[in-house]
């Protein structure tokens, strides 16, 4: 319990509210799926419920962040100019994209070229080009890589919710198989959930992420080939 709070406390000071979001449902889903006794899960989810609360009541940086973009009426905090600018960038070249990490590169004048291109009326306010990645992994992808690209980016996605669900069944066969199963759907979740609101899936992040999966793949062919042996 004790890392768990210092975990949350770290989260919170970070003043990432997906990141607080996406740690909030796993932790219920964990105490769900894997505490089988039904005192334990209560316990856990009461005592998740005892950290979150005082938050609210408490400074801490995602209440006071929140707080603060209410005010202004910027609940996305300025995201949704970002997306703009990222949406009209995929136009550019729908099928191939526009290149990996040339996000950075699109500049005002190009938006503005493609905008009158349509006989639209260009508004500087509607678009962001302070920001070189899109906060968005979806946009990014679908903006870089083109529609093709992005066909392969969703059949990652798809293939690797389809592990976690064949596989559910042998997460609650041990420990080790609950904590690979748990970890490879905390990458999958994390990655593709706050993929919404920010650019998840690259340098570390990315690494990580396929790490746990990769763990669990391997755990779950390790598996099938004993069980074939024993056949």
């Amino acid at each position: 319990m004790l890392l768990t709070t210092i975990f949350y406390v770290a989260l919170l000071i970070g003043s990432s509210r997906a990141a607080v979001g996406i740690a909030i449902i796993l932790t219920v889903l964990f105490s769900l799926i894997f505490l089988r006794n039904l005192k334990l899960k209560l316990l856990s989810i009461s005592f998740l419920t005892l950290l979150t609360l005082p938050t609210f009541f408490l400074t801490s940086g995602v209440i006071e962040r929140q707080l603060q973009l209410q005010s202004t009426n910027q609940t996305l905090n300025g995201r949704a100019e970002i997306w703009h600018t990222t949406i009209e960038a995929a136009r550019l070249y729908p099928v191939f994209g526009i290149g990996i990490d040339n996000r950075a590169l699109v500049s005002e004048d190009l938006i503005k070229k493609s905008v009158e291109s349509r006989h639209e009326n260009f508004n500087e306010a509607y678009y962001d080009f302070k920001f070189k990645h899109a906060h968005n992994f979806y946009l990014t992808n679908i903006a870089e890589r083109g529609i093709l690209g992005f066909m392969v980016t969703l059949s990652l996605i798809l293939m690797w919710m389809q592990s976690l669900i064949e596989s559910y069944g042998q997460a609650k066969l041990s420990s080790q198989s609950a904590y690979l199963w748990m970890g490879s759907m905390s990458a999958w979740l994390a990655t593709f959930g706050i993929g919404f609101v920010n650019t998840t899936f690259h340098h570390e992040h990315g690494i990580l992420a396929c790490l746990f999966l990769g763990l669990h793949l391997s755990y779950l062919n390790t598996r099938r080939i004993k069980l074939k042996r024993k056949l």
